[in-house]
């Protein structure tokens, strides 16, 4: 009779794992939707499609992305935070909507930490700290000195309040503790315009932006706020190498999804966005972009993330950078 008892709850428990079983082994069974913050033509927008591609192919699935500007990230962000925790709506976050928005301004509607689940970090662009032509500067070194004999002379563009160039160009100032004046522009090109003109002297973005101006000659790269030199320049020494261990300001790109997802799911994730990743032809890719391949996953990507939350957290309230 024990005997019994015992191979019955042995078959209960089987029959009761067999819900779950199946819903691990059929996930994904319909298209997956990926939720992208910036509108359509975009870095952001650019890695997204890219990633969906190549994903799409690995599950068997279709990848929809779909772009939801608005409000620096939080409209898509928000609406990520409140579906339906089942793998498949996914966003692509990065630095506004996880680790810098929260502390910018005074409420965003979601909890950056409780209401997601990070699946992977793919990509990385570092800023290039970058001088006008003529300002008397080879090198990080020589204008922080330039900075430091002139103090509240050089001013630096970007392209608003709140991004990583703007708070990587604060965080230098506080690193070397330095006075240089932030012009905010509206938008990416205006602040280079006005850069390469000598209205403003300095100006921090990714690579991207600024490879056709270092090209030419109107622009001159002084160093990279990645921890790693970047594949696109690498001639261009880090901000660390300069001087300042550990300094490092980037926008990073990394699937998240909304809380609770089920543990096997991520894992299907996972498996699937290592693969793609880890394909030459991607890396290149995206090295081609000015982007590297920095792919963290799990545990290692929550400890990103906090320390890029942490890091941001006392640039904002020191440089008191806020958006109403």
């Amino acid at each position: 009779m024990q005997n019994y008892r015992r191979s019955a709850l042995t078959i209960m428990a089987l029959v009761l794992a067999v819900p779950v079983m199946a819903t691990a082994q059929t996930w994904p069974t319909k298209p997956i939707r990926l939720v992208v913050s910036q509108p359509p033509g975009g870095t952001m927008d650019i890695v997204s499609r890219q990633v969906a591609e190549r994903l799409g192919e690995a599950l068997g699935q279709a990848i929809v992305v779909e772009n939801k500007p608005g409000a620096n990230g939080i409209i898509a962000t928000q609406f990520v935070a409140r579906a339906a925790a089942d793998g498949y709506t996914l966003m692509m976050g990065t630095g506004a909507t996880h680790t810098i928005n929260p502390y910018l301004y005074p409420e965003v509607g979601y909890d950056p930490v409780k209401d997601f689940t990070p699946i992977a970090n793919l990509v990385s662009a570092p800023n290039v700290i970058s001088v006008q032509a003529q300002v008397p500067a080879a090198s990080l070194k020589e204008l922080i000195a330039l900075a430091k004999a002139k103090p509240g002379l050089l001013n630096y563009a970007s392209p608003g309040v709140g991004g990583t160039g703007q708070l990587t160009m604060e965080l230098l100032k506080s690193s070397a503790g330095i006075s240089i004046t932030h012009i905010p522009y509206p938008g990416i090109a205006a602040s280079i315009q006005d850069t390469i003109a000598g209205r403003t002297q300095i100006v921090a973005l990714p690579p991207a932006a600024l490879l056709a101006h270092f090209k030419s000659g109107s622009l001159r790269p002084l160093a990279v706020t990645s921890l790693h030199r970047t594949t696109v320049l690498p001639d261009v020494p880090t901000v660390a190498e300069s001087g300042f261990s550990g300094f490092e300001g980037v926008a990073w790109f990394g699937i998240m999804a909304p809380a609770n997802v089920p543990p096997l799911v991520v894992r299907t994730l996972q498996e699937s966005l290592q693969k793609v990743m880890a394909a030459q032809a991607v890396r290149e890719r995206f090295a081609a972009q000015g982007l590297d391949v920095t792919y963290l996953e799990g545990a290692a990507f929550s400890v990103y993330l906090q320390k890029d939350a942490d890091r941001w957290k006392q640039v904002i309230k020191a440089s008191g950078a806020k958006v109403e």
